[in-house]
């Protein structure tokens, strides 16, 4: 096995990144920016984002069908991860975005991320 291939394995999405600079595609972060607009692409890594990936929402841009994750498990996902980033992001989202709260509560219960939700978040949104 070559180096290379061993990388591929270790990033399996190296080869999207790969196409995008290729094609003049700029990178922010673990963003690919296509027409103005930063994309990320996921993995399903584990069951909270396959679970989020089997209910993507279908929506129209540029006249081209897509899909993206909706805005509660983007938020369950920003909650599990933890990171410095997505608490920062989870706490906008609290404050601007329109989600299903039910929803969201449902899906944090179902994924054992209700403590850490009442422990960072409870009493600061709906």
């Amino acid at each position: 096995m070559h180096i290379a291939d061993e990388e591929k394995n270790l990033n399996p999405l190296s080869v999207i990144y790969q196409w995008a600079e290729e094609h003049g595609y700029k990178t922010e972060n673990e963003h690919i920016v296509i027409e103005g607009l930063p994309v990320q692409f996921l993995l399903a890594y584990n069951e909270l984002v396959k679970e989020a990936l089997e209910n993507r929402a279908e929506i129209n841009i540029f006249n081209e069908k897509t899909y993206i994750l909706k805005a509660e498990y983007l938020m369950a996902i920003m909650l599990q991860t933890g990171r410095l980033t997505d608490r920062e992001r989870l706490a906008r989202f609290f404050a601007e975005a329109e989600y299903d709260n039910e929803l969201f509560h449902s899906i944090i219960k179902r994924f054992g991320l209700e403590d850490i939700y009442k422990k960072n978040y409870e009493g600061q949104n709906g």
